[in-house]
């Protein structure tokens, strides 16, 4: 094929190229978190795709742009989206190995195009390849108009794919490092850093070996390229990191079963979405595990942790036998408020009728909310509809097996 027939291909495939402006390539899919009335984390929602929790450029540690930069495109901050002399050295060192080309060009900014617009490259075909890459530089030389380079690296650190079903530097250094991407240090960046070339064979926890030379060399190029100093480098050399990630990889606890309060939830939002927003089911269940949605709900972690560790105990104390014991409530709700019932002394009484040794548990509930001074639910907002009945049929349901709810 001649010089002519190459541009008219080059052409043909530039013209089939997708429309894509900067919307298109920003990381779609994020976790869905649900607090208590204090604003305490209690569930997060998220499928294998929508394990990322978005964080702006200045809300990450500086070290891991300056990481990224000079393991994956070290002229970043020159280039106008394509690196030139990245290709030209590429091509270079694969044909000194006998046509085996091993080395990518690729720039961060081709990088994000492909995982957000051409999320299926890793099925294509060798002709199928080609094309892309033709693709994803004419984008990319379009999206560096219209983005910042800061603007670029932030929406890269957010995407990427950084091993243990982790989207995108946050969840990352919440699964290492058990902390938030902004406090990460050098020696921490440069490990997530060295995760990107091959998310399994560089996973810190898997294969701590593999990485470790990887990060070694995150390390020297940023020394290198003038990104840290040598004293810098030295301390990141010198710390056991992966002795922190062992640690808190095994304190990390196997997902669980929902409670009955966040399944409680999770069929509330779904309806709520159906019948007053006229989403389908499917649109609902992809909204709220992969939307990104903070859900504000009744539930007290302090007074629901009093709660299970009493129902916890539960025993000779409580319950004898295979007797069976009733447990009656009601709920009043005025104005989307709750009221609950106090007696003369301000005591709460959670407007039960307790019966048999059930009156012993629920007493002692009482008593260890009164001395945590919790005992503040008169009057507390309803959120998401629901109502306070779900805190008391969270404790209700670990009984189940032996409580029969009148």
């Amino acid at each position: 094929m001649g010089a002519a027939g190459v541009g008219i291909y080059v052409k043909k495939v530039i013209d089939n190229t997708p429309e894509v402006t900067a919307k298109d390539i920003m990381p779609q899919g994020y976790t869905t978190n649900i607090v208590d009335s204090n604003g305490t984390l209690l569930e997060q929602l998220k499928d294998s795709d929508s394990n990322r929790v978005y964080k702006k450029y200045d809300e990450i540690s500086p070290y891991m742009g300056k990481a990224f930069v000079a393991i994956e495109d070290e002229r970043f901050f020159k280039h106008n989206g394509i690196d030139i002399q990245g290709i030209i050295r590429a091509g270079v060192n694969g044909v000194a190995h006998g046509f085996h080309f091993t080395e990518g060009a690729s720039t961060l900014t081709q990088q994000l195009i492909k995982n957000n617009v051409f999320p299926n490259f890793i099925n294509e075909s060798k002709y199928q390849r080609i094309e892309r890459k033709i693709q994803e530089q004419y984008l990319a030389l379009k999206i560096e108009k219209e983005m910042s380079k800061e603007e670029i690296l932030e929406a890269y650190m957010n995407t990427i794919n950084l091993g243990q079903g982790c989207l995108g530097v946050q969840t990352a250094a919440q699964r290492y490092f058990n902390k938030d991407a902004k406090d990460l240090t050098l020696s921490e960046c440069a490990v997530i850093a060295a995760i990107t070339q091959s998310p399994s064979n560089l996973n810190p926890v898997s294969n701590p070996e593999n990485n470790a030379k990887r990060r070694e060399k995150v390390l020297k190029n940023m020394k290198e390229q003038g990104s840290i100093t040598k004293d810098e480098y030295d301390e990141a050399m010198a710390d056991n990191v992966y002795d922190r990630i062992s640690e808190t990889a095994s304190n990390t606890t196997a997902s669980k079963p929902y409670t009955y309060f966040i399944d409680a939830v999770i069929n509330q939002v779904v309806d709520d979405l159906v019948t007053e927003k006229s989403y389908t089911e499917t649109q609902a269940y992809n909204l709220l595990y992969s939307g990104g949605l903070t859900i504000n709900v009744t539930q007290d972690a302090d007074i629901q942790a009093i709660c299970d560790d009493e129902v916890a105990n539960v025993g000779g104390d409580y319950l004898n036998g295979d007797t069976e014991y009733g447990l009656d409530y009601a709920l009043t709700i005025h104005r989307q408020m709750v009221l609950l019932r106090t007696t003369a002394k301000n005591n709460l009484l959670l407007i039960f009728r307790l019966h048999g040794d059930m009156t012993l548990l629920f007493s002692t509930v009482l008593k260890k909310l009164h001395r945590k001074q919790l005992m503040h639910l008169n009057q507390r907002s309803i959120s998401m509809r629901l109502t306070e009945t779900l805190l008391m049929r969270e404790l209700s349901s670990h009984l189940s097996r032996r409580l029969l709810l009148l």
